[in-house]
């Protein structure tokens, strides 16, 4: 079981995730700038956007930019509304991180195959290393995205912080918890396949616009074939999660029908993640 590896190695998994963590500013000049660089680009971009098309950068709303807070998923909507560059940025660090950890983790075990080959560690160190060399900026991120929160929020004379806020230790742990599954599922089957890994390139493009980074859903749109998809996607949950924590608009059980379809995926992860990490070691070893 890779939980047990990951908790008999876990000094030494900590150790190379900070080595992990340090290369990557390694012969940068700027060494963790270039971490803000890209999400204030989007940020940036996204609130050029919509200011040409007429819309009021101020707040946020639906395809208009109306952000509705909901009482429950499929009745008594109401509508309110939030500063809108607030709401891209929870969105858009907290998909900085999933993107991060969605392209690194799924290629951990071929980018480290030295440690699984030679050193012959278990399939889970890459993963977990990588998905916690990722976790210290990310976590950061949107910690520090909580705090611009509630800033913009003091300076539009709006709820600064709201008992939501309780809940966002739990989504970060979902959060951390569900990537880790994604890398120790994807690594394996990325090694393997050259084909996976190919897909696996595309894959965070692809999700980042059926999870609700830069746009929310309207109401009428909930059971639309749009808004099952949003709802049933993992990811949609979690960022609606942390967003929900951060600008106290909604609890994570709120919509039923997302949380149900995460905690699946959850155990399919799971259950997938142990079955790889037991079978598929020898295939692995011969192919990277």
């Amino acid at each position: 079981m890779f939980i047990k590896e990951i908790i008999k190695n876990w000094r030494k998994i900590f150790i190379m995730s900070l080595v992990d963590f340090k290369s990557q500013f390694k012969a940068s000049v700027l060494t963790w700038f270039w971490v803000v660089i890209n999400p204030a680009l989007t940020i940036g971009m996204y609130l050029f956007s919509f200011a040409v098309g007429g819309e009021n950068v101020e707040t946020v709303g639906l395809i208009s930019f109306k952000y509705n807070e909901l009482s429950s998923f499929d009745t008594n909507y109401i509508p309110t509304e939030y500063p809108k560059i607030g709401w891209l940025i929870i969105g858009v660090l907290t998909w900085t991180y999933v993107g991060s950890v969605l392209s690194a983790g799924s290629t951990s075990i071929k980018n480290y195959s030295w440690i699984v080959t030679k050193i012959g560690t278990p399939l889970s160190t890459p993963p977990t290393l990588v998905t916690i060399s990722k976790s210290y900026i990310g976590i950061s991120s949107i910690i520090v995205s909580w705090f611009i929160y509630m800033i913009i929020s003091a300076c539009h004379g709006d709820e600064v912080i709201s008992l939501n806020i309780i809940q966002l230790p739990l989504m970060i742990i979902f959060l951390f918890t569900f990537l880790l599954l994604w890398s120790l599922v994807l690594s394996p089957l990325t090694a393997i396949s050259k084909d996976v890994h190919n897909v696996i390139l595309i894959i965070p493009i692809l999700l980042q616009w059926i999870t609700g980074v830069f746009l929310p859903l309207a109401p009428s749109e909930f059971n639309e074939p749009l808004g099952i998809i949003f709802r049933i996607n993992p990811f949609s949950f979690l960022l609606d999660g942390v967003r929900g924590s951060i600008i106290g608009n909604s609890w994570f059980w709120n919509d039923w029908v997302s949380l149900t379809s995460f905690l699946l995926f959850f155990a399919f992860f799971f259950a997938f993640a142990s079955f790889l990490n037991k079978r598929s070691k020898r295939l692995v070893v011969d192919l990277v």
